[in-house]
C-alpha cells in the first residue's frame, strides 16, 4: 500500500515505533510510543472534524436555495 498523505506516513512511522517498542518488550519506549502514536490519531481525528463540521457548514448554505426551488415545483 502506497501512502501519500503527511499524516498518514507519519501515523505509520509512530505505528512502526510502536511495534518495535513491543517486540523489544521496552515499557518505556512502549509508553513513549503509545503516546506518540496516540498524539497522532488525536490530531487526526480532530482536523478530520474540522474539516467535516466545515462540509456541513457548506451543506446547509446549499440547502437553503434547495428549499426554495423545491417549494416552487411542489
Amino acid at each position: 500500500m502506497s501512502v501519500t498523505d503527511e499524516w498518514a506516513q507519519a501515523l505509520q512511522k509512530e505505528s512502526r515505533g510502536l511495534d518495535e517498542a513491543l517486540a523489544a518488550s521496552n515499557p518505556l519506549k512502549v509508553k513513549r510510543g503509545f503516546r506518540n502514536f496516540q498524539r497522532r490519531v488525536s490530531e487526526r481525528f480532530f482536523q478530520v472534524d474540522v474539516n467535516l463540521k466545515a462540509v456541513c457548514g457548506d451543506l446547509r448554505q446549499i440547502g437553503t436555495p434547495l428549499d426554495s426551488v423545491l417549494g416552487m415545483i411542489e
